[in-house]
């Protein structure tokens, strides 16, 4: 009865956080409750595109996670969640441009994945998980 209860509270906590993610997706920054911290940014081989690692924080109801977007050079990292892959609080994620239009995602399967797209502003996706 017990295991039950577990996988039952684990799902309700998944689920909110979804549904945190995709209302925040929905209205944005419009609470102004959230900040972003750029860790890393990659820039492309041809230059014309960066990836950018970041923390993002909405405070006490969803906490910090790792996000990563792909963004025109001349673009600014706004309070929003990444574009193209979202992870719980893993700092151990890594960007490598295969090519200019390929981009590599290293990371440590240790936490949740909310968001893992394949195709963002023309660039291919792949992930690598890594020990």
């Amino acid at each position: 009865m017990r295991y039950r209860t577990h996988i039952t509270l684990g799902g309700v906590v998944v689920a909110v956080v979804a549904g945190l993610y995709a209302l925040e997706r929905e209205i944005g920054d419009g609470l102004g409750s959230c900040g972003s911290e750029t860790i890393h940014t990659e820039p492309s081989p041809d230059g014309a595109l960066r990836a950018v690692l970041f923390e993002h924080d909405c405070g006490a109801t969803t906490g910090i996670s790792t996000h990563v977007s792909i963004l025109t050079k001349n673009e600014s990292l706004l309070n929003k969640p990444g574009n193209t892959f979202i992870i719980g609080h893993e700092p151990a994620v890594s960007l490598v441009w295969i090519q200019a239009r390929a981009l590599e995602i290293r990371y440590k399967p240790t936490e949740t994945v909310f968001l893992k797209e394949t195709s963002v502003n023309g660039v291919s996706i792949n992930y690598a998980t890594k020990q």
